[in-house]
């Protein structure tokens, strides 16, 4: 191998290990962003998992008090019925 071919070979590792190097530092960069917004997305699904949970409870105790309210009807059309 020749002096120059020497040479050319070492610039291209060079260039080749600084385009490592600078993909290393954008794919830190992107890590970084994504680190930094994962707790700020973490508590968006906890805020939507609980106005979820509410919202199936409140539904639960409406439909519970749709069946008392049902059940209420029913005895006193019962009762209305016997006293006529």
């Amino acid at each position: 191998m020749t002096t120059g071919a020497v040479k050319d070979s070492k610039q291209q590792l060079v260039q080749y290990f600084q385009q490592i190097r600078s993909e290393r530092k954008k794919l830190d960069t992107k890590i970084a962003t994504k680190h930094e917004a994962f707790p700020k997305e973490q508590e968006t699904a906890l805020k939507q998992v609980q106005d979820l949970a509410v919202k199936a409870i409140e539904g639960s105790s409406n439909v519970n008090s749709y069946q008392a309210m049902k059940e209420i009807a029913l005895e006193q059309a019962k009762s209305q019925a016997k006293t006529k």
